[in-house]
């Protein structure tokens, strides 16, 4: 199995450029691929050659209005573009701190224990529960009216959820989601499960498969003492964590000057 990471970041370039070089030291050979939300002028200001640019302006905006349905069909066409050989997409935003070496091997072994064609943190069907974003979106007609009209489930008002950080998508989901009538704009964590199930793909919870998200979350910020903490614990992984200078010295102190 053959994973591309996909990193959402806008971060300045040469934030990007040393996030991506500590990736690469400290997980090496992994493919990486940068989908880049900030200002166009710093996008091509980017010296790393695999990327692609968000252009809605909500991503400008406050998170919970952000809009990321270019993200699919733009990355299914960077991969046509440039042939590129992948059978899952991983996508981690920029705060996503890897912190075992054998990260992206745990997430293959869940992914194929799995079955799934998406799995995120959380991932699963809403009805019944007290999901913020169901109550957001269960009666919004303009996206019942889309599912409706694309679903091939027998319930086709079906919501679905997911932590909008470190989802893993197939090859083949990626390209049916690219190929579909393109949705109305709603929230990333709705609209990616939410619109894979309904186009018949198995969705699911990462937590059902291994530990890999345990300390994966929405928010506060963790601390450099406490990733210190986590690591030394054995974590795969936090979020969120943005200093990428702390990162290096956790990560890779023996090459850190001092």
């Amino acid at each position: 199995m053959k994973i591309l990471n996909l990193v959402v970041t806008h971060l300045a370039p040469e934030q990007v450029s040393r996030h991506l070089a500590l990736a690469e030291a400290y997980t090496p050979g992994i493919p990486r691929l940068i989908a880049y939300g900030g200002p166009h002028v710093s996008f091509d200001a980017l010296t790393f050659p695999d990327k692609f640019l968000l252009e809605d302006p909500s991503l400008r905006g406050p998170v919970i209005n952000q809009c990321f349905n270019e993200l699919f069909p733009k990355t299914w066409r960077w991969a046509q573009e440039h042939a590129a050989a992948f059978d899952f997409i991983h996508v981690t935003e920029y705060d996503h701190l890897i912190l075992n070496r054998n990260y992206f091997e745990i997430l293959k072994d869940a992914v194929e224990r799995s079955g799934c064609d998406f799995l995120g943190k959380n991932c699963g069907l809403k009805a019944n529960s007290n999901w913020m974003h169901l109550f957001r979106y269960r009666d919004d007609p303009v996206l019942l009216d889309y599912l409706r009209r694309i679903s091939v489930r027998e319930d086709k008002t079906a919501i679905c959820g997911t932590l909008g950080n470190g989802f893993t998508i197939s090859r083949r989901a990626l390209q049916a989601w690219a190929e579909a009538p393109t949705p109305p704009p709603f929230y990333n964590e709705v609209l990616f499960p939410t619109l894979t199930h309904h186009l018949g793909f198995k969705i699911g919870d990462i937590g059902a498969y291994c530990d890999l998200f345990r300390h994966v979350r929405w928010g506060p910020l963790w601390t450099e003492i406490e990733i210190r903490n986590l690591q030394a614990q054995g974590a795969p992984c936090c979020h969120p964590f943005k200093d990428i200078d702390a990162a290096r010295r956790i990560l890779l102190p023996a090459s850190v000057e001092r």
